[in-house]
């Protein structure tokens, strides 16, 4: 995690940079390129809007399925922690995924709500590959 507490995060000759959207920017002005020099305003436009929903709706969607709902299943495959340790930071780490997922908004949607949120994410592949 980068010290705003924020994924995905670089270090770049010891400057942290956070955000996608900073990344990028940060990466164009010290290569000195543009990524979407080709893009037309209304293809700009779509590609803003769409990177927008995926970074604020299928990261904290997939957080939720995989760390919420699916946490028995991701604490004995993946974590593996041993057993003292799984006693206090398995809980730790599904409270603190509570958290984000309460603080950024969608840990106040019904499942019924994140399913939609999720399928509407489907859609914007299907946009994307046309």
């Amino acid at each position: 995690m980068s010290p705003k507490g924020k994924c995905p995060w670089i270090e770049l000759n010891g400057k942290v940079i956070s955000d996608s959207h900073f990344i990028i920017l940060h990466l164009e002005k010290h290569f000195n390129q543009t990524l979407d020099v080709c893009l037309t305003p209304e293809q700009q436009a779509s590609k803003t809007a769409i990177s927008r929903m995926l970074e604020d709706h299928l990261y904290f969607s997939l957080l939720h399925f995989r760390w919420i709902e699916n946490f028995p299943l991701i604490r004995k495959y993946v974590l593996k922690f041993p057993f003292f340790l799984d006693l206090f930071l398995s809980p730790m780490l599904k409270s603190n995924a509570k958290k984000r997922l309460y603080l950024q908004g969608l840990g106040r949607f019904t499942r019924k709500e994140l399913c939609f949120v999720t399928e509407e994410v489907n859609f914007l592949f299907i946009f994307s590959n046309n």
